[in-house]
């Protein structure tokens, strides 16, 4: 059995050394050969050189380091693949550190189940920069990468929460049969397009593919302190919304009724947002309040990218919300 991880970067290069040092420290199984590929996706900080200073005292297996000139998260998790030489491929972001028994659990489930399941998830935990505030820890949500679904072992489903590359490991003949990642999803430096791991969840059910979520599978994920802000949260939802249409329009095309070419269930979802949100103001439940948000920002996201984005009202409407976010800010 051979596991190659895939490390994608961009300009987090000390984050970069952590999850390399992780990596590091775990436990290698006997009859498990590893190989890591940092691929750097121009980075212009001390990537290489945090690189090859792992490289001098490396012990796990290949630590080997690949650039990848086309600027986004998916086209150098791609770039990782086609070069990767291990029957097991992880993607791991640069923001991540695993557990000390994560790839003696990876070694464990495919070699005793390996017949029966075609990739596996598990949990991620946040390693937080500065104490969050508590309306972070009772909302709980994706957009901080908190994914944490119990103790129990699930099998995932059209109704389950997905499997995100950024810890999830696959057969690699998986990548062959179905495809690689969605280039047009997926982060470019920092912008908030998404989705490129719901349409390879997608990819993979229609494929007949089968997974399990372990809870014993555990990364830890950095979340800095720029996260913990309602403006962050209200811009990451609103991107998924973006996300969203742009999944629509190019892979998975909805079939429903629409309103200005949006799904009507989402004008629905928002429309009960908005009555949850009133009703929690209300009852002054501020957390309850401003999860409330979430349904209105995705159709908002959906909408501008739709209707919006690219028109003539574009500029105009962004000056005005920047300018409200600066008031908002103060």
């Amino acid at each position: 059995m051979k596991l190659t991880i895939i490390i994608p970067t961009y300009n987090r290069a000390k984050l970069l050394s952590h999850t390399l040092q992780s990596v590091a420290d775990s436990q290698l199984p006997l009859d498990l050969e590893l190989e890591v590929l940092v691929v750097n996706n121009n980075s212009t900080d001390e990537t290489p050189e945090i690189v090859r200073e792992h490289q001098k005292k490396w012990s796990k297996g290949r630590l080997e380091y690949l650039f990848e000139a086309q600027q986004g998260r998916s086209a150098a998790v791609n770039a990782g693949i086609r070069q990767a030489q291990g029957n097991l491929i992880s993607m791991i972001d640069d923001d991540i550190q695993i557990s000390s028994d994560w790839i003696v659990e990876v070694e464990k489930i495919f070699r005793e189940r390996a017949g029966e399941i075609d990739f596996i998830g598990g949990k991620v935990l946040p390693l937080w920069e500065t104490e969050p505030p508590q309306w972070v820890l009772e909302i709980k949500d994706v957009g901080i990468c908190w994914r944490d679904y119990g103790e129990v072992e699930w099998q995932y489903a059209r109704d389950t929460p997905i499997v995100t590359g950024g810890h999830a490991v696959f057969k690699a003949e998986i990548f062959k049969e179905i495809g690689l990642y969605s280039e047009e999803l997926g982060v470019k430096k920092r912008n908030f397009i998404s989705c490129e791991d719901d349409v390879m969840f997608n990819w993979l059910l229609e494929a007949g593919k089968k997974g399990i979520y372990s809870p014993k599978l555990i990364v830890f994920h950095y979340v800095p302190s720029h996260r913990l802000t309602k403006n962050y949260f209200r811009q990451w939802h609103i991107g998924a919304g973006m996300s969203w249409e742009l999944v629509e329009k190019k892979y998975q095309p909805y079939t429903g009724k629409k309103i200005f070419g949006v799904p009507a269930y989402l004008y629905k979802s928002a429309l009960k947002g908005c009555l949850k949100k009133i009703k929690a103001f209300l009852q002054r439940n501020q957390p309850n309040s401003f999860r409330a948000e979430k349904d209105i920002l995705l159709l908002a996201g959906f909408f501008y990218a739709r209707n919006i984005a690219e028109s003539r009202f574009d500029n105009p409407l962004k000056k005005m919300i920047q300018a409200r976010i600066k008031i908002a800010e103060r």
